[in-house]
């Protein structure tokens, strides 16, 4: 007899037992004899009914729970591996090529056959075979599991079982790489791979957070994609928590032993959920056969965690302290207890796991670890290095004031008045230092850990009365205290500072002096984005320095600073040919190669970002920047990180989003580890991260990353502040592209209430504001006043000829038109329409796609709706030439055509491409959002 029966013959053997066992017992044999003669049935058919009897006994209560266990071992003989083949359908699917096959089974790569809607998914074509009991758990857990919504898990969107009986799970298709490998090809620093590893501890605690755990965390379950997102997979193949190990589903996976019918059916025991997990990986519960839970996935997440930081693990070898040496004690004390054999020593959660790697990032001190005064100490040192360093060199440059004055005494000697001064001044340096130090004594400060910034209070407040009769040597000792405050970010106490260096060096009538205070003066002010208030400052520099220093680096300083200050002011006129003439200098002072050199390729690269639109130019002279600086400085110097930054917002502009954010993402965090979380420099660093995200189409990723910058900004500089404002412009960008239109309209009220306070009205950044703000109150359907604020800043713009007035000048009366348009005044909206045509030759990218798409609505006003598809299709090839193919932007687009044919009457097709834009905007919407109601609408 052949053991392995056919599809046909499957289902003949089912439908026969069905029939037989419902009869007499002493009838059923009769029954067998009739058929084994009949030539529709068969003597094999009718071997396996009489088989299935014998193994299942006569009582039909007994066997109608047994004859689905006993067909699956009917079925197990055969090749499931060939069962599916390409070209064929499984439920909704159609089966295109095997991609992957391993313990739980095979994975191919499928397509809707349904003609809904266009589709591509995974489907595993699970190893085992399950009882109608267990189809049915499995169908009530695929709801729950289709419901596990979250960016990095891999979505469940469908399963069932194979004409033989065999489970299947249709989930997402994700094209990427296992985690390890990722890590590896890139060669990602320790901080990258610990955040990266964060995102999938993020994603395993929101499941679990859904009562699901994974029971089966490994590398090869967690793919990382193109632009550094980890999915993870296979939660369609875990357990729930509530569920226990005696009501798990029977999902029996025969061995060779059980293929013949008349061997018992497989135990209970074997189960999918409980069983399969991979020993590697594996916790020691999992491998006893006990209850599995959130632990489970604790254990396994720590074993990847060491193998990523390069721990060599053997299976079966215990995780100590020999195993994690090459770790720091902190990850290797997080890995331990991650790890620990018994579960209530592990950590409580996946997110206290997280919460600690987030810890030991920020050097803080770590849960894994006892905590002890020096460990404390060790870890406070290491967030406060700058601060402290910052206070070190003030006291340095003091005690180099002192022993320099004694100096110069020693050295007058011979002169009794001159010397006398000198003994003089270094007395009143000492006695200044001693008071500045006992501010700091405990017992008369009544304070412990007197802060950095209490320290220079009090040296700033002794500096009138100490040095009261040298006013040279106050001068410097209140610069170099401008610049410590400078530093540590206190910028409003840094500029009082230096504007009294600067009075005394008037007074002193010293130039070269006056031009360093200067100097530092003009760079604080330009770094807030004042750069008004700056214009003048730096050329009073630049003429000091023509007079005393114009063959220096301190020229070449002068020079670059008055570069990028035009370059902001959108005066480019005179940029390049001031950064040649630094670059020029630099080379001759310090040769091709040098510091000096590589600073002004930066500036470069800034002027051909920001201004004139030379992104591959940016792009090539901020990787010849980063070579210098590697060389020279080295990869944990901030120069090194500004140049990551002006690659990255290089690379982005040149199309290369993976690799700008892998780059942008290595800025934003050596810019934390230099300065620490609240600081200028991770203010920006995260500013410039989310501008990355945000040209990416990764708008929602972008949020909490300027939501971040805001609060650093606000601590820093107040809610009212240039470069507070400055990240709330993009956040409001953002949440209008993303639908949340309020959030957007109120963010963009609260920085034109700064920016009028702070700016004057024809300043390029107010205008854009204007820009957006009309934008806004036009989607908000509050045309009056959207009117109001266009008309109001274009006549501000009006008189504009610097490249960025023009600009926001043009994008002004591109609302207008639209505004026109919304009032039925459908031909001068047309008529201006074409006069922007002209005037906008100097615009890229996204701009003339939105042009068509108006233009469009202006046809499709005017009851020419064949043109008004016609023109958005034109619009979305402008898009995606704007920005790329896939990018959300060139499906955010075609949001317009969908309601022109929904309005039409093509609803079906209307649906069909909501659904498209829903899948692939998914990064740039938001759930609750006017744009998801807006498909939503559409698809329903």
């Amino acid at each position: 007899m052949k053991t392995t029966p056919s599809d046909v013959d499957f289902k003949r053997i089912k439908e026969i037992f069905n029939t037989i066992i419902d009869l007499e017992p002493e009838k059923r044999e009769a029954a067998l004899r009739t058929l084994h003669d009949d030539p529709a049935v068969g003597p094999e058919i009718v071997w396996w009914v009489r088989s299935i009897m014998t193994e299942s006994g006569t009582d039909s209560g007994q066997t109608a729970q047994a004859v689905d266990a006993v067909s699956s071992v009917l079925a197990a003989g055969s090749d499931m591996g060939a069962e599916l083949h390409a070209g064929d359908v499984v439920g909704a699917w159609r089966l295109i090529e095997e991609i992957g096959r391993g313990g739980m089974g095979s994975v191919f790569l499928v397509e809707r056959s349904d003609g809904h809607f266009e589709q591509r998914a995974a489907l595993k074509l699970l190893a085992g075979y399950a009882t109608e009991r267990a189809m049915t758990h499995l169908a009530r857990e695929r709801q729950i599991l289709a419901a596990l919504t979250h960016p990095n898990i891999a979505r469940l969107l469908d399963g069932g079982a194979t004409p033989r009986g065999r489970p299947y799970l249709v989930l997402e298709h994700v094209n990427g790489q296992a985690i390890d490998q990722y890590c590896g090809d890139k060669k990602l620093s320790e901080a990258a791979t610990l955040n990266l590893f964060i995102e999938v501890c993020k994603a395993v605690a929101f499941a679990h957070r859904q009562l699901v755990v994974h029971c089966d965390l490994k590398p090869s379950n967690i793919l990382v994609t193109t632009d550094g997102r980890p999915i993870l997979l296979d939660f369609g193949v875990s357990r729930l928590m509530a569920e226990s190990a005696q009501d798990a589903p029977e999902m029996v996976a025969p061995t060779a032993s059980e293929v013949s019918p008349a061997s018992s059916p497989a135990p209970a025991s074997a189960t999918l959920t409980s069983a399969a997990y991979t020993p590697r990986y594996a916790s020691p519960e999992q491998i006893a056969g006990q209850r599995v839970g959130l632990a489970t996935d604790v254990f396994s997440l720590g074993l990847m965690l060491a193998e990523l930081l390069g721990v060599k693990l053997i299976t079966g070898q215990p995780i100590n302290a020999p195993v994690l040496r090459a770790l720091d004690a902190d990850l290797a004390a997080i890995v331990t207890r991650a790890v620990a054999p018994a579960p209530a020593d592990r950590y409580a959660g996946v997110d206290a796991l997280a919460d600690d790697l987030h810890r030991y990032l920020k050097h803080q001190t770590v849960a894994a670890r006892i905590t002890t005064p020096q460990y404390i100490a060790a870890k406070f040192t290491r967030r406060n290095w700058p601060w402290l360093a910052a206070a070190g060199a003030f006291f340095a440059t003091v005690s180099l004031f002192a022993w320099r004055t004694v100096i110069e005494r020693d050295n007058a000697r011979a002169a009794e008045a001159t010397a006398r001064t000198a003994e003089r001044a270094a007395t009143e340096v000492k006695d200044y230092m001693v008071s500045v130090f006992q501010g700091a004594d405990p017992e008369i400060s009544g304070q412990r850990d007197l802060p950095v910034s209490a320290l220079l209070d009090a040296g700033r407040e002794r500096l009138a009365t100490r040095l009261k009769d040298q006013p040279q040597t106050r001068a410097e000792m209140t610069g170099i205290l401008g610049s410590v405050y400078q530093n540590i970010g206190k910028r409003e106490q840094a500029l009082t500072m230096f504007d009294d260096a600067i009075a005394l060096e008037r007074s002193n009538n010293r130039a070269v002096q006056l031009a360093d205070v200067l100097y530092k003066k003009a760079y604080t002010i330009y770094d807030m984005e004042e750069f008004e208030k700056a214009m003048p400052l730096a050329e009073e520099l630049l003429r000091l320095r023509e007079q005393t220093a114009p063959e220096s680096v301190e020229m070449v300083e002068a020079l670059r600073l008055m570069a990028m200050i035009k370059t902001y002011l959108g005066q480019r006129a005179l940029v390049p040919s001031l950064l040649d003439r630094a670059r020029a200098m630099a080379v001759r002072l310090r040769g091709e190669d040098s510091v000096e050199v590589a600073k002004v390729y930066l500036d470069f690269g800034r002027y051909y970002f920001y201004i004139d639109s030379h992104y591959i130019e940016a792009e090539d002279i901020a990787r010849k920047a980063l070579v210098i600086f590697e060389k020279k400085r080295g990869r944990n110097h901030f120069l090194y990180a500004d140049a990551l930054e002006a690659l990255g917002l290089a690379l982005i502009k040149t199309k290369k989003p993976d690799e700008a954010i892998q780059v942008i993402r290595e800025m934003s965090e050596r810019r934390t580890a230099l300065y620490g979380e609240v600081s200028n420099q991770n203010g920006f660093g995260l500013y410039s991260y989310a501008q990355v995200l945000n040209n990416a189409g990764r708008r929602l990723e972008a949020i909490p990353l300027l939501e971040r910058c805001i609060v650093i900004q606000t601590k820093l500089d107040g809610r009212e502040a240039v470069a507070t404002a400055a990240p709330m412009i993009v956040l409001a960008e953002i949440f209008a592209t993303i639908g949340n239109d309020i959030a957007a309209l109120l963010l963009a009220n609260e920085v034109d209430a700064i920016y009028t306070k702070l700016v004057a009205t024809a300043d390029p950044a107010w205008l854009r504001i204007q820009v957006r703000r009309a934008r806004l109150l036009i989607q908000s359907g509050n045309l009056a006043e959207a009117k109001r604020i266009a008309d109001y800043a274009l006549a501000q713009a009006v008189a504009g000829k610097e490249g960025s007035l023009r600009s926001s000048g043009v994008s002004l009366k591109f609302e207008v038109a639209k505004l026109l348009r919304l009032q039925s005044k459908l031909s001068e909206a047309e008529n201006l329409l074409d006069s922007i045509s002209k005037e906008a030759v100097f615009l890229k990218g996204g701009f003339f796609a939105a042009m068509q798409v108006e233009r469009a609505h202006i046809s499709a006003a005017q009851g020419k709706t064949e043109k008004a598809l016609t023109q958005f299709e034109a619009a979305e090839t402008l898009a995606v030439q704007a920005s790329a193919l896939n990018h959300p932007d060139a499906w955010l687009i075609k949001l317009n055509r969908a309601e022109l044919l929904a309005k039409s009457g093509q609803r079906e097709i209307a649906s069909e491409l909501a659904t498209q834009i829903m899948l692939n905007a998914k990064p740039s919407i938001d759930p609750k959002g006017s744009i998801a109601k807006r498909l939503a609408k559409l698809m329903t």
